[in-house]
């Protein structure tokens, strides 16, 4: 099954949250980020997903560290002048 959208994943996390017993944290961090793109975010809200981000992968049981992480976005967004240092 493939869930697409902001409004349908949303709809299906908020119906299924009652249900949910290990991951509920990353479902409301996942609603709070969604909360975010509805709004088309401007580089300040952009990190603002990237901590979530972190966030729900610092939740779950990760093998590999990943590289694209709110810091990696931080400085790219510094280097190209979208956000003051």
């Amino acid at each position: 099954m493939r869930i697409e959208g902001h409004q349908t994943v949303k709809s299906v996390l908020k119906e299924l949250f009652p249900s949910i017993l290990f991951k509920k944290k990353q479902v409301e961090i996942m609603l709070e980020a969604i909360s975010i793109l509805e709004k088309n975010p401007r580089p300040e809200e952009f990190l603002k997903l990237c901590q979530l981000s972190d966030k729900i992968s610092s939740l779950n049981y990760a093998t590999v560290r990943k590289k694209y992480n709110y810091e990696f976005v931080r400085q790219s967004f510094i280097k190209k002048g979208l956000i003051p240092l």
